[in-house]
């Protein structure tokens, strides 16, 4: 064999197996996936809110996520939703809205032009009072859609005003049970 081949023939192998190596998947643009502002749901807390710093379930019901916009690359739209989920608090008072929470929700989408979907958040957890406003965040970690998004809501949390209700449990009122919270959930991919 001649050595003026060699270089030549080595050239064409690989070429071969440059054409034959599968090209790398695409990674999901960073960006909003998904952002409905009319997001509502039901608080409830088990032992009631009080003065006292206590471990506090919270559950979450008769959630509705509404008016979506879905910038993901999906064929079917997520158009609205409904979810439910739980928040354990640690120390959680009306003095400390701010305790350590975490949490799991679950949501079910409605998808157009027809179908459903479902993700599952976990490492669910509450900043109260953020400019105002409560912010809660986790990871979307299960489901059909939005699985490794960032969840975000940030709204309000009251039932006439939660820290109203607060100020009269400390003034020696009934403890709080209930609370509705509103405002805009997203899902982010970062």
């Amino acid at each position: 064999m001649s050595l003026t081949r060699f270089p030549l023939a080595v050239g064409f192998a690989l070429a071969s197996l440059l054409t034959t190596v599968p090209a790398p998947a695409h990674a999901a643009v960073p960006g909003p996936d998904l952002n409905c502002p009319a997001t509502s749901a039901v608080l409830t807390f088990t032992p009631p809110l009080s003065a006292v710093p206590q471990n506090v379930t919270i559950a979450i019901s008769a959630g509705t996520a509404g008016l979506c916009l879905d910038t993901s690359s999906a064929t079917t739209k997520i158009v609205s939703g409904t979810f439910t989920g739980t928040l354990n608090a640690t120390a959680l008072s009306c003095l400390n809205p701010t305790a350590q929470t975490t949490g799991t929700a679950r949501f079910s989408w409605n998808l157009a032009p027809s179908g459903t979907a479902a993700t599952t958040v976990t490492g669910l957890s509450v900043a109260a009072n953020v400019n105002g406003e409560t912010l809660m965040t986790g990871q979307a970690t299960a489901g059909d859609r939005l699985v490794g998004d960032t969840f975000t809501f940030v709204g309000d949390v009251s039932n006439s005003s939660l820290s109203d209700l607060c100020l009269l449990t400390l003034l020696g009122g009934p403890p709080v049970t209930t609370a509705t919270m509103r405002g805009v959930s997203s899902f982010t991919r970062l």
